[in-house]
C-alpha cells in the first residue's frame, strides 16, 4: 500500500513518542509497503541540519516530508489539513497516524484512515474532541489502534467506540543486533550490573534509582539518558552514591550494547508521568518503550507493578511498586544472590518478546486485513 504516516510531533527530538514514529514507518516500509512520514520540524534550530535517519539509526527506506507549523490562530487545524491534503493528493491507500486532526481531515477527504491512539481523548479542548468524535465515528475510519486493552476499554466506555473497530497493540522493540559488542562500563566487574536508559526528568525513576542505590551497595548502577542540565544537577544530587554512574545520553545505535552489558535492566517509572507535550500520561494505558527493550534484550527486568497486563510476576519480571524503594532493593538483592532467577527471568522476558512484540509483528497486526 501506498501510507502516509501523520505524526504532528517535531522530529527529530528527544522525545520517546517519535522513536515510535520512525520505528513504525521503517517497518511498515519492510513489510514492503511505500511510506512518506509527514511530520513537524525540529523546534531546535541546532537540530534542524541533523539527519533523521542518522539520528534514530534507521535505514532510508521512506520518505520524511517536513511540513511547518504556521504561526497563525488555528495553526493545528491547518496543520491536520495539510497533512492530510497531501495524502489525498498522493492518493494514498491509507493515511496512518497519531495527529487526530490530520487523520480526522483525511479521513473528510476521502482516504481510508488507521488512527493510534497513545492516551484518552476526553481531556482534550472542546473543539478538538468533537473532531475526535466525529473521527471516531466516520465510515472512512478503518481502525482505531489502542496501546492496551485498558486504553480500549476507556475509549469503549467514554467515547462508545465499538470493540470490533479497535485493535490492541503493545509498543514494541528491534530485535537486538547479533554479536554487539557490550558497552563499555566503569567497574563493570565489582557487583551486579543494573541498567537504566530513558529520560532524567521527574516521574522517569531516577529519583527511585538514586534512593535505591545506597542499600545494594554490592551492585553498580548505570543511568543513561539525560540532558545537560538534567545531568549536571543529579551528578551533584548523587556525588555522594559511588555505585550509581551517570553516563550521559547515548546514541541510538549503542543503547543495544549497554543492554548487552548489564545483568539487570530497570523500568521504574512512577505510573502517571510528565510528558513532552505538556500535561501527564498514564503508563498503564500506554506501557513505555523501555519495558519492550528491555524485554528484547533477554536479561532480567524489574519493572514498575502496574505494567502487569503486559508482563507476569516471576515469570517475565519482578513487578515492585514505584512508590516503595524497599522492594525494589529486596528484588535486586535476591537476583544478586541467584543467577538461576536471573536466568529464568531472561529466558521469560526473551519468550514473550519473541510471541510477537517485534516492530515488524507490530506492523503487521495493525494493518492486517485492511490491504
Amino acid at each position: 500500500m501506498r501510507i502516509y504516516y501523520l505524526s504532528a510531533t517535531p522530529l527529530p527530538s528527544l522525545a520517546a513518542n517519535t522513536v515510535h514514529v520512525m520505528r513504525m514507518c521503517s517497518a511498515f516500509a519492510r513489510a514492503g509497503h511505500d511510506v512518506t512520514l509527514v511530520t513537524a520540524p525540529p523546534r531546535d534550530p541546532a537540530l534542524r541540519d541533523v539527519d533523521p535517519y542518522e539520528f534514530y539509526h534507521v535505514a532510508k527506506r521512506f520518505r520524511i516530508v517536513f511540513q511547518e507549523r504556521r504561526r497563525v490562530r488555528g495553526s493545528a487545524c491547518l496543520w491536520g489539513l495539510e497533512a492530510a491534503w497531501k495524502a489525498r493528493r498522493a492518493r494514498a491507500d491509507l493515511a496512518y497516524g497519531r495527529a487526530v486532526l490530520g487523520c480526522y481531515y483525511a479521513a473528510r477527504l476521502g482516504t481510508p484512515t488507521v488512527f493510534e491512539a497513545h492516551e484518552p481523548l476526553t481531556q482534550e479542548r472542546p473543539r478538538k474532541l468533537k473532531r475526535a468524535r466525529r473521527l471516531l465515528s466516520h465510515p472512512n475510519l478503518r481502525r482505531l489502534v489502542v496501546l492496551s486493552r485498558a486504553l480500549g476499554e476507556r475509549f469503549r466506555n467514554e467515547l462508545g467506540v465499538p470493540e470490533a473497530r479497535m485493535r490492541v497493540a503493545y509498543n514494541a522493540a528491534d530485535e537486538p543486533p547479533d554479536g554487539v559488542a557490550p558497552y563499555p562500563l566503569p567497574n563493570a566487574d565489582a557487583g551486579l550490573r543494573v541498567g537504566y536508559a530513558g529520560g532524567l526528568y521527574p516521574g522517569k525513576g531516577i529519583e527511585l534509582i538514586a534512593a535505591v542505590a545506597p542499600h545494594c551497595g554490592s551492585a553498580q548502577f548505570y543511568v543513561a539518558g539525560g540532558s545537560a542540565d538534567e545531568l549536571a544537577s543529579w551528578r551533584e544530587a548523587a556525588e555522594d552514591i559511588p555505585n550509581l554512574h551517570l553516563l550521559g545520553r547515548l546514541r541510538q545505535e549503542e543503547l543495544p550494547g549497554f543492554r548487552a552489558a548489564v545483568d539487570v535492566i530497570l523500568v521504574p517509572p512512577k505510573r502517571r508521568v510528565s510528558v513532552s507535550s505538556g500535561g501527564e500520561i498514564d503508563q498503564a494505558l500506554a506501557p513505555p518503550l523501555k519495558l519492550f527493550e528491555a524485554l528484547a534484550a533477554g536479561k532480567a527486568v524489574v519493572c514498575s507493578d502496574y505494567l502487569d497486563e503486559v508482563v507476569t510476576h516471576g515469570e517475565h519480571a519482578l513487578l515492585c511498586d514505584p512508590e516503595q524503594p524497599e522492594q525494589w532493593v529486596a528484588a535486586l538483592r535476591a537476583l544478586a544472590e541467584d543467577a538461576e532467577l536471573r536466568r529464568r527471568l531472561a529466558e521469560g522476558a526473551r519468550r514473550l518478546f519473541a510471541e510477537g512484540l517485534s516492530w515488524d509483528a507490530r506492523a503487521a497486526k495493525v494493518l492486517e486485513g485492511l490491504q
